[in-house]
């Protein structure tokens, strides 16, 4: 494949030499890609079609925002290419009826070198060097344009960070600080100050998390609803339909309701056990705290949480009441509906 085949014939060297890719059997090529994608890979990124889940940088071994690193891997390939060729052309001259050159000896020796390699793999290296050539000697504004457009692709095709995410990722944050505070602390006041601080933290994303999965239950709710009016509509047309409608109707019906009881069910007893998923806020640890030591930041983040936590259980008592009943109103639909 590609320059193994081409050492003798010197329309394909030179095809090599200028850094192009020479015609290959086409079954020779997929096993080349297979072997290393990068070269085709290279090539969409010329073409601006590379996959957005591939950064650049990997498919190259020079740091490409090192213009000096960028040309000097330049100079190598491409002496690399050139001299294959310039042993292209010599090989035909070793084989005369004269005593063959110096030269002439060199390139033979190297064929034969080439020759005991695997030709997939060897063929696959040519292919990617051929097509970082091709990179490479763009002008630098063009490889900067390329790397930006696929930078921004990149970019788009991430998912966007959700509010709860968003909450989530800055609180973390937050809480690291305090505890890398904790660890530079001077004090071991100092350090429980941030070490309380940053446990704070931690329980406001937790209660921020749980508020989170109350308004996703909520929203469940509303649907749950929307659900029902179905269930009434399917009744009536099976009312209205053969006796087979009616008897598939009357099925899942029955199956629906019980489905409703045991949720119902449920539902009751933990309103009964009055758990909670709120998180407590936890004894009060600045007591030891000397007075010479400003708690006052810590004290404004605790209250704050505090009041946070009371709204977050009345958000859990409000939600809970909604969905028994939601529940205890499918219930009684259902089983008149029966």
């Amino acid at each position: 494949m590609l320059l193994l085949a081409t050492l003798g014939a010197s329309s394909r060297a030179r095809a090599e030499g200028a850094g192009q890719a020479p015609p290959a059997d086409a079954g020779a090529s997929v096993e080349a890609a297979v072997v290393d994608p990068r070269a085709t890979q290279i090539r969409a990124l010329l073409a601006g079609t590379l996959d957005v889940g591939i950064d650049p940088q990997s498919l190259f071994d020079v740091s490409l925002a090192d213009e000096g690193a960028v040309q000097i891997d330049a100079a190598r390939v491409r002496t690399l290419l050139q001299g294959l060729e310039d042993s292209a052309r010599a090989i035909p001259s070793a084989r005369g009826p004269s005593k063959p050159s110096a030269s002439a000896s060199a390139a033979a020796s190297a064929q034969s070198a080439i020759q005991a390699l695997d030709p997939v793999r060897w063929g696959a290296r040519l292919d990617l060097d051929r097509a970082r050539l091709e990179f490479y000697s763009l002008p630098p504004q063009r490889r900067e344009e390329l790397l930006t457009a696929q930078a921004v692709r990149r970019e788009a095709s991430r998912p966007k960070e959700t509010d709860e995410e968003r909450r989530q990722r800055e609180a973390e944050e937050e809480r690291e600080r305090a505890l890398a505070a904790a660890r530079s602390a001077r004090t071991e006041a100092e350090r429980a100050l941030a070490e309380e601080m940053a446990r704070l933290v931690a329980i406001e994303r937790e209660v921020a998390h749980v508020q989170g999965q109350f308004h996703v239950l909520r929203g469940a709710l509303a649907t749950r609803r929307e659900s029902l009016i179905g269930w009434q509509r399917r009744v009536r047309e099976a009312k209205a339909g053969t006796p087979s409608d009616a008897d598939g109707a009357y099925d899942a019906l029955r199956r629906a309701l019980r489905g409703s009881r045991d949720e119902l069910s449920n539902v009751l007893v933990a309103l009964n056990e009055a758990a909670s998923r709120v998180p407590e806020l936890g004894p009060d640890r600045l007591s030891e705290i000397p007075a010479d030591i400003s708690t006052a930041e810590v004290i404004k983040r605790r209250t704050l949480i505090a009041r946070r936590i009371d709204e977050a259980r009345a958000a859990e008592r409000s939600v809970a009441d909604e969905q028994a009943s939601t529940l205890l109103d499918e219930v009684t639909v259902l089983n008149r509906e029966r």
